[in-house]
C-alpha cells in the first residue's frame, strides 16, 4: 500500500518504520525542519550530545523503546538519579522507601499508611483503568488521608494540571506508580541522536520524509485518502496516519462527522513551556537531578538540573538547567519571549540556589508546545476513538490521548506507533 503520515514525531517515525519494514511505501510529512516533535532536540557549537528541548529520561521498565533502541543500534546508559521534592526551604529526597517514612511534615503513621497505599498500587493493582470512574482528588483522601493529600498530592496535582486538577481519573495517578522505577535510562547523544536514527532507518526502508511541510487539509476522495500540501497540491494515498492533537485534527480533516468533532472538542490538554539555561555552576548543590517545586510558592513547577544526571562534558562543560511548567495553551507565559521568561523564573533560581547570580549564565533558550500533557477525566477510554478504527474510511488517529492511562512519553509513543501500524497493515 501507499500509506501517508503526518508528523514525524516519535509515533509517526516508529509507525513508518514499522510499515515500511513489511514493504509499504511510505512518506512521512513534517512541518518543522527537524524530525522528533516534543523529543526533539538542538545542538551547539561545543557540545558532543544534542540536547533535548524538552527533559527527557526513560524508566527501566519502557521495554518499546528499550527494544527499538537496540534494533537501531542506539546506546542507553541507565544510572539512579535523585530525584527530590521542596520541603522547608530545601530539596527532600522522595524517592525511596526511607524517604517516604521519614517525610518531616507528616507524623511516621501517615506516612507509613501513604507507603502501603503506593505499594498497593504499584504491586497489586494491575489493570488501573478500572480507577479511571473516579477521580484522583477523591481517591487520594480517602487511602491516604486529608492531611496527605493537602500536603504532598494535591500541590502536584495542582502544579500540573492547574485548574483541571480536581477532574483528572484515579487511573492516570496509579499508571505514574505502576510504570516507574528509580532508575532511569538516558540514550546516548541525547534523544535527538536516536530519534535521527529511527528516521534513518525509515529511509533505509524505502520510506521518504518531507520537513518543513505542513498538511493543510485531509479529505477522502473514493476510496483514497487525500493531502493537501503547500502551493494547493495534494497528493493521494491509500491510508493515511495522522498524529496531530484533537484540535490539529478538527482543523485539518475535511467531512469530519459531527459527532466525532464534538467528542474532539471535549478532549483537554495543558500546554508546556520550558526555559533551558547554560551556567557557569550549579544550582542543585545537592546532586539533585529533579526537583518538584511546590505549586503557588515558586513561579514554575519544576527544577531539573541535567547535568547532574548526564556528564557536562557532553555540553562543553556548562551546567545545563531546565525550568518548566505546563499552563493552559493561551496563558502569558506562552507568548514570553526568552529574557522575559528568565526574569519570571528567575526568583526560583535565587530561592532554590541564594548564592545566585546572572552572571552565571552562558546562554539560554526557551520553547513551547501547545499540545503538550492530555487532562484525563473521568471515564477518559470511552471518551477518545480507538486507534484502530478509522475516522473516516482509511484514515487512522494516534496522538497522546491515545497512551492513556500511560503518561506521555517516549515508550508510550514508539508503543503507539507500533500498534497503530499493526492496525493499518491489515
Amino acid at each position: 500500500m501507499r500509506i501517508g503520515i503526518v508528523g514525524a514525531g516519535i509515533t509517526g517515525l516508529t509507525a513508518g518504520y514499522e510499515l515500511s519494514k513489511r514493504g509499504h511505501q511510505v512518506t512521512i510529512y513534517e512541518a518543522e525542519p527537524i524530525p522528533g516533535g516534543l523529543s526533539s532536540g538542538f545542538r551547539i557549537a561545543g557540545w558532543d550530545w544534542t540536547l533535548d528541548r524538552f527533559y527527557r529520561h526513560i524508566f527501566a521498565g519502557d521495554r518499546e523503546i528499550i527494544n527499538l533502541a537496540a534494533e537501531l543500534g542506539a546506546r542507553l546508559t541507565f544510572t539512579s538519579p535523585k530525584t527530590s521534592v521542596w520541603v522547608n526551604g530545601k530539596p527532600y529526597v522522595y524517592d525511596n522507601i526511607q524517604g517516604v517514612a521519614l517525610y518531616p511534615n507528616l507524623p511516621l503513621p501517615l506516612n507509613l499508611r501513604i507507603g502501603v497505599v503506593v505499594a498497593y498500587l504499584k504491586y497489586l493493582v494491575r489493570n488501573g483503568t478500572g480507577l479511571e470512574c473516579i477521580t484522583a482528588h477523591r481517591w487520594i483522601p480517602r487511602a491516604m488521608g486529608q492531611r496527605s493529600y493537602q500536603e504532598i498530592w494535591e500541590p502536584m496535582l495542582r502544579g500540573k494540571f492547574k485548574a483541571h486538577y480536581d477532574r483528572v481519573n484515579m487511573a492516570w495517578f496509579w499508571a505514574r506508580f505502576a510504570a516507574r522505577t528509580k532508575r532511569l535510562g538516558y540514550l546516548n547523544g541525547g534523544f535527538q541522536a536516536f530519534i535521527d536514527r529511527l528516521a534513518e532507518a525509515v529511509r533505509g526502508n524505502g520510506g521518504e520524509i518531507r520537513f518543513s511541510t505542513a498538511v493543510r487539509e485531509i479529505a477522502q476522495i473514493g476510496d483514497q485518502v487525500a493531502l493537501m500540501l503547500p502551493q494547493e497540491k495534494s497528493v493521494t494515498y491509500d491510508r493515511v496516519l495522522t498524529t496531530t492533537s484533537p484540535g490539529k485534527l478538527r482543523e485539518t480533516v475535511v467531512g469530519l462527522p459531527p459527532e466525532f468533532g464534538d467528542d474532539l472538542a471535549r478532549l483537554k490538554s495543558m500546554a508546556t513551556v520550558v526555559l533551558i539555561l547554560a551556567l557557569k555552576r550549579s544550582v542543585l548543590t545537592d546532586g539533585t537531578y529533579w526537583l518538584n517545586l511546590p505549586h503557588g510558592e515558586f513561579p514554575c513547577l519544576s527544577m531539573v538540573e541535567h547535568t547532574n544526571y548526564q556528564d557536562k562534558a557532553h555540553y562543553g562543560g556548562e551546567v545545563i538547567v531546565y525550568l518548566g511548567d505546563y499552563l493552559p495553551a493561551d496563558a502569558p507565559e506562552m507568548g514570553l519571549g526568552t529574557d522575559e521568561l528568565y526574569a519570571r523564573y528567575r526568583p526560583a533560581l535565587i530561592k532554590v540556589c541564594p548564592d545566585y547570580e546572572d552572571g552565571w549564565v552562558r546562554d539560554m533558550w526557551s520553547f513551547r508546545e501547545p499540545y503538550a500533557q492530555p487532562v484525563p477525566e473521568v471515564n477518559h477510554s470511552q471518551r477518545v476513538p480507538a486507534v484502530g478504527t478509522p475516522i473516516i474510511p482509511n484514515l487512522y488517529w494516534a496522538c497522546m490521548h491515545h497512551v492513556y492511562p500511560w503518561d506521555r512519553g517516549t515508550n508510550y509513543a514508539v508503543e503507539l506507533g507500533q500498534r497503530v501500524a499493526r492496525w493499518m497493515a491489515q
